[in-house]
């Protein structure tokens, strides 16, 4: 099963229909992004390209305990099978949920642009997708991500992760 999410214009949300709508989404983040600008030697004003190295769009990979799942597994496959049961759905939906809303949380609700549920495979996870824009439109990854550096970032993203799975957030 991959279930695919976009965010909507409201904020909220949707299942996404086909990629247009979330290459819409970041095209219209990433127009909100300031681009330098300089002055050519004819005098006319331009604006600069985002250097190569620039982070346009980062990918975030977000699991519950694998043993989570363990109850809804295929035993042939390994890949989780979503339970006819409702209730047995909604422990699923709820945590999953849960997730995407302390990610959303984190990363800042106008950089995210849509998320894919992967149950297909041995260990399910959450592939979520935000621009690291800031609050004046900067595109930075350091000062959206905190911690000084990508590895820092990295390594400050995934301890609260851990502690939203410790603390049973979801």
């Amino acid at each position: 099963i991959r279930d695919r999410f976009v965010v909507g214009e409201d904020g909220e949300w949707k299942d996404l229909e086909d990629m247009s709508e979330f290459y819409d989404r970041f095209e219209s983040v990433i127009g909100q992004a300031k681009r330098s600008t300089y002055v050519d030697r004819k005098g006319v004003k331009r604006e600069r390209e985002f250097r190569s190295d620039t982070s346009v769009m980062v990918e975030h990979i977000l699991q519950l305990d694998p043993k989570f799942y363990d109850q809804w597994r295929d035993p042939q496959t390994g890949a989780v099978v979503m339970p006819d049961d409702e209730d047995e759905q909604e422990k699923i939906w709820h945590s999953i949920n849960a997730m995407m809303e302390a990610w959303r949380g984190q990363v800042g609700e106008q950089n995210c642009l849509g998320a894919t549920l992967h149950l297909d495979e041995k260990n399910p996870h959450l592939q979520l997708f935000s621009v690291p824009l800031t609050k004046d439109s900067e595109l930075s990854y350091r000062k959206v991500y905190g911690g000084g550096s990508r590895k820092a970032s990295q390594k400050k993203f995934s301890d609260i992760h851990d502690g939203y799975r410790e603390t049973d957030t979801y």
